[in-house]
């Protein structure tokens, strides 16, 4: 196109090009992207830790008294449980939550002592998350593991004082 004359209307061609999709290649990820990731995944890892050590042997004993109690509550219907547990430490909502575990899983040892394991999995892993945002990777590790110590040793001292 030749230079317009002064003060001469220019048609100007725009060209609205979009850029390309990559095809073929990886679409490139930040390392802000890639800290995130790294940071879920070892959530995920924390969390899987601790289905993988509690989850053993989840099933062998009996049902203890105060399980066999929640196993009962979760039986009622909602107001007969909302009065029931009107004195009791736990809050209705776990009796609720158990109420429906137990109609997708049935009754049995280890199916009523699952949504406590699987509570304390994601909490170790929210708690991973959460170390992490504040102190760092070295600091979410650290946290993760007393918090599955503390609960392995409270999980002992339970089982030596219920066996006595």
């Amino acid at each position: 196109m030749a230079n317009p004359a002064p003060g001469s209307a220019v048609a100007v061609e725009i060209s609205a090009e979009r850029p390309r999709p990559c095809v073929g290649r990886e679409a490139p990820v930040g390392p802000l992207a890639r800290a995130r990731f790294q940071v879920w995944i070892g959530a995920v890892l924390v969390t899987l830790l601790h289905v993988v050590l509690k989850a053993p042997g989840i099933g062998h004993a009996g049902l203890w008294l105060d399980e066999a109690v929640s196993v009962h509550f979760a039986q009622l219907r909602p107001a007969q449980l909302l009065s029931a547990v009107q004195h009791d430490t736990n809050p209705p909502l776990y009796y609720l939550l158990l109420t429906g575990w137990e109609r997708l899983f049935g009754i049995s040892e280890s199916a009523v002592r699952w949504p406590s394991v699987l509570a304390s999995a994601l909490t170790g892993g929210v708690l991973y998350v959460m170390a992490h945002r504040e102190g760092g990777r070295f600091v979410a590790w650290c946290s993760s593991a007393l918090f599955l110590a503390s609960a392995a040793i409270f999980a002992l001292r339970i089982k030596r004082g219920r066996t006595r």
